[in-house]
């Protein structure tokens, strides 16, 4: 697995106690989708609903990037409220 987007390490660093959440969402929202890529089955520890964030997570601050994100999204992380590109790992 390639490393965390430059963004969410920058933010962790910020903020471990708030940030941690969000980096708990986006290795379950890996482990989905490398899971339904290779037909594999999902762990239990990925659908808890404390994996799915309430607010929003955008791996860029420009509005053209985000907006970008929300249509580029993989599926496994567009349903956790977390937008990367889909190159994201």
């Amino acid at each position: 697995m390639a490393s965390i987007p430059s963004q969410l390490r920058l933010r962790f660093i910020k903020s471990q106690k708030t940030f941690l959440p969000t980096i708990i969402s986006y290795l379950a929202a890996v482990t989905d989708d490398c899971c339904r890529r290779h037909h594999w089955v999902l762990p239990q520890w990925c659908i808890k609903q404390e994996r799915f964030l309430t607010e929003p997570f955008f791996a860029a601050k420009t509005h053209a990037l985000r907006m970008l994100y929300v249509m580029d999204s993989p599926a496994a992380f567009r349903e956790r409220n977390i937008f990367v590109s889909a190159r994201a790992y």
